[in-house]
C-alpha cells in the first residue's frame, strides 16, 4: 500500500503546522512569562511601560504564527486520515498522532479564543497596556490547564511519529 500524492501532501501539512504550532508557543510562552516573577503571575513593576506593551505585542503577533500553525494542521490531519484510513489500520501511531492532534485543538480552543481577543484589542484605536495585561494574566490564570494539556498532547504527538510505538512488525 502506498500513499497518494495528496495524502503525502497532507501528512506534509500536519508536520508543517505541527512545528510551526509547537516553536511558536513555546516562542510564546517564553515572551510573556518575561513579564512575571518567576513562579508566579506577578507583574515584575520595575519594567517600563514600553517594554510591556511591546512584550504582549511580540506576544499577541506570534499567536498569528500559531493560529496559522493550527489551521494548517488540522486540515492537514483532516485530509489525510480521510485519505489514508487503510494505513491508519496497519500503522496505529499515525491513527495516535491523529487522535492526539485532535484532542490537543479542542483542548487550546478556548486559549486561541482569548488570543484572538486579545491580537483584535491590540490592533484597536482605543488599546492600553494596563489593559491587554489584564487580558494576558486572566487569559494565563483561567486557562493554564486546557493549554497545557494541550502542550502535552502535541508534544506526545512528536514522540509518537518519532518513534512509531505502535507500528505493526512483519513477522518472518
Amino acid at each position: 500500500m502506498k500513499f497518494s500524492f495528496i495524502s503525502k501532501i497532507a501528512w506534509l501539512m500536519f508536520a508543517f503546522g505541527l512545528i510551526l504550532t509547537l516553536g511558536g508557543q513555546f516562542i510564546r510562552l517564553s515572551v510573556i512569562y518575561d513579564l512575571y516573577i518567576p513562579g508566579t503571575l506577578t507583574l515584575k513593576t520595575w519594567y517600563p511601560w514600553e517594554i510591556q506593551h511591546q512584550t504582549i505585542k511580540l506576544y499577541a503577533n506570534a499567536f498569528v504564527y500559531c493560529g496559522i500553525g493550527y489551521i494548517i494542521a488540522t486540515i492537514g490531519s483532516i485530509v489525510a486520515a480521510i485519505l489514508s484510513f487503510s494505513h491508519l489500520r496497519q500503522k496505529g501511531w499515525m491513527f495516535m498522532g491523529i487522535i492526539l492532534w485532535l484532542l490537543a485543538v479542542i483542548f487550546s480552543a478556548t486559549s486561541i479564543y482569548s488570543d484572538f481577543q486579545l491580537a483584535s484589542y491590540l490592533l484597536s484605536p482605543s488599546a492600553n497596556t494596563s489593559q491587554a495585561l489584564t487580558m494576558v494574566t486572566t487569559s494565563l490564570q483561567k486557562e493554564s490547564v486546557y493549554f497545557l494539556v494541550s502542550l502535552l498532547c502535541q508534544i506526545s504527538v512528536v514522540v509518537v511519529i518519532v518513534f512509531k510505538p505502535l507500528e505493526k512488525k512483519k513477522e518472518n
